[in-house]
């Protein structure tokens, strides 16, 4: 199997990383079974809550030229949550082509608690990032600031790379010299920023980590200049505890073995 051409992205070299059937499944399988794509674009809740988060940042940053009123500012959050993330939720349990949620996939409970821990997680990140200092400098465009805006608590591990690559492509497309770019990590539920300066150097040294993780995916490839693979080349993992929350469980473990991949992945009793 294989895709049109061949792109590296952080998403991409992440599932490289975690397991190598699963990255199979998303960048090679996906594009010629229907199947495999409509699993791909399942949906996990926390990857639903940032998704919402990004949705209503980009509205707001695309059609505003100004910071919303703080009446406007709640009006768009409602929206968000008893809008989007109500018709999000009832075409996922009426098993949409739009949107499906893992949980509802795979018949996994979701408790009321994690439903209001879910809302107060997109309330909460909207709200701060109304309130974000680098809001308002956006408004102002007075300087290039490439900001990564997350709803996750914690550091990705490749999100310093994310953020810096998308430096490299501003620079690139000349918006501004690399010391003149600045990148910020803005983690909108605790909320934290993390900001960074960009140099030459640190280019340098992305370009070299792309090269090399492009060079080790390539390698798995039976043609790499075809950019074709095969499923056999691209080994499964030994994690039961990352295969119950993978997409593609199913594609591994079919149903007759689910129930040994959820046992074997159960917390062992106190």
């Amino acid at each position: 199997m294989g895709s049109s051409e061949f792109s590296w992205s952080v998403s991409r070299h992440d599932a490289f990383a975690r397991c190598r059937r699963r990255y199979f499944y998303s960048y090679y399988a996906a594009n010629e079974d229907p199947e495999i794509q409509r699993l791909k674009k399942l949906s996990a809740l926390p990857m639903w809550a940032g998704s919402v988060v990004h949705e209503t940042i980009e509205a707001v940053l695309k059609t505003r030229d100004a910071l919303p009123s703080p009446d406007e500012q709640e009006a768009l959050i409602r929206a968000a949550v008893h809008g989007q993330m109500l018709t999000d939720w009832r075409e996922s349990e009426a098993g949409s082509l739009r949107f499906r949620l893992f949980e509802h996939e795979y018949q996994v409970a979701v408790e009321p608690d994690d439903k209001k821990i879910l809302v107060g997680t997109v309330m909460r990140s909207l709200r701060n990032f109304f309130k974000s200092p680098i809001l308002g400098e956006a408004f102002a465009a007075g300087r290039v600031v490439i900001v990564d805006w997350k709803t996750g608590r914690g550091e990705g591990k490749f999100s310093e790379v994310q953020v810096a690559g998308y430096a490299l492509y501003a620079a690139e497309q000349g918006w501004a010299a690399p010391e003149e770019i600045q990148t910020e990590l803005a983690y909108l539920a605790i909320p934290r920023y993390v900001r960074r300066s960009i140099d030459r150097r640190k280019l340098d040294h992305l370009r070299s980590f792309v090269a090399k993780s492009a060079k080790n995916m390539r390698a798995l490839l039976l043609d790499p200049l075809a950019n074709l693979a095969r499923r056999e080349d691209f080994p499964m993992i030994d994690r039961p505890q990352a295969c119950r929350r993978c997409n593609f469980r199913r594609l591994c473990f079919p149903r007759a073995d689910e129930a040994a991949v959820a046992a074997a992945s159960a917390p062992l009793p106190a």
